[in-house]
């Protein structure tokens, strides 16, 4: 019995202390040179986006910008590069 009650409480800090933290940022505004969507770019394009989250005081602290012609399997290198 009391094997139980400790996996039991194991488990439960277990559960607490894993988060899924790819939900608690938004990527919003994404631009190429001040651009939402340019046709075309020079050889020093500039990126910017925002970052908004849920949580207090969370912050960007690195970025990977990843580019193709296919916006399908961007999507899919991207939560490949995530989990």
């Amino acid at each position: 019995m009391n094997r139980i009650l400790t996996f039991i409480l194991a488990a439960l800090v277990l559960q607490f202390c894993i988060k899924d933290t790819s939900s608690y940022f938004k990527v919003t505004q994404l631009k190429c040179n001040n651009l939402e969507n340019p046709s075309g770019t020079d050889n020093n394009p500039l990126f910017n986006w925002i970052v908004t989250s849920t949580n207090r005081g969370a912050r960007q602290t690195a970025y990977q910008i990843i580019l193709d012609t296919d916006p399908g399997s961007v999507s899919s290198e991207v939560i490949n590069n995530i989990t």
